[in-house]
């Protein structure tokens, strides 16, 4: 019989067995573990490297050679109406191949603080937020105005303004053309935005769409300059 003393030492190398016997068996199993390993990292393996398609936006004079920052537009108004108008080019670029869709809008408040797709003159400090306004020349309210009933003599559209969009390209051997650069648009105010063109087919290529902007002026606004800031936003359609 063990008495009490050699008990407690027997429990304790009992023990430390158990614990060292813990220890052998993980150790074993390492290397089995290590080598399952090993046959895993010997199957072919695959790769996926994503990249996203790059796109890019300048804004050209109507030459498409040189950037500009201002389209202008003089105009000596008569009692019936005169009209005029002025272009630029939206070149982009990118790498999309299901194309882009390009999108503008305006970017002016007047001087209430409004957001608004009048043309403002920056001259007088007249509040613009009426149509009637000698300084506001508001955009045109209907879509699709011919030019030639935009620019005729007391014409329903006169004191307005708006936007045309055209292209007639030939890229990489594919011929694209659309819009009219005689048919226009109102100009939506900030914050929301109208299609000027949607592209499907393009890959790793540039691209020119003409942006026209006409307006028709009579003797009721006051003399100065009127301006507007337009938005372009080209963006990569979903692939």
């Amino acid at each position: 019989m063990l008495n009490k003393k050699e008990k407690n030492i027997t429990r304790g190398l009992v023990a430390i067995f158990a614990l060292v016997f813990a220890y052998t068996t993980i150790s074993l199993l390492a290397p089995l573990q290590k080598t399952s390993a090993y046959w895993i990292t010997d199957a072919p393996q695959q790769v996926n490297v994503y990249l996203r398609p790059s796109i890019g936006i300048s804004v050209l004079d109507s030459t498409a050679t040189s950037d500009i920052t201002d389209l202008s537009i003089n105009i000596t108004p008569t009692s019936t109406g005169t009209f005029n108008k002025n272009s630029a080019v939206a070149h982009v670029y990118t790498t999309n191949p299901t194309g882009y869709t390009l999108y503008l809008s305006s970017d002016y408040q007047n001087h209430a603080g409004a957001n608004t797709s009048s043309l403002i003159n920056t001259n007088t400090s007249v509040d613009d937020t009426t149509a009637t306004s000698i300084g506001n020349v508001p955009t045109l309210a209907s879509s699709n105005v011919a030019e030639s009933t935009f620019s005729a003599a007391n014409s329903a559209h006169k004191n307005r303004w708006g936007f045309s969009r055209s292209w007639n390209e030939t890229v990489a051997g594919n011929t694209y053309s659309g819009g009219s650069a005689t048919a226009y648009y109102p100009v939506p105010v900030k914050g929301t935005q109208t299609v000027v063109r949607s592209d499907v087919t393009r890959q790793i290529s540039s691209s020119n769409t003409t942006i026209g902007v006409g307006v028709n002026i009579d003797t009721t606004k006051a003399a100065g300059t009127y301006r507007n800031r337009l938005v372009l936003t080209a963006i990569a359609n979903a692939e």
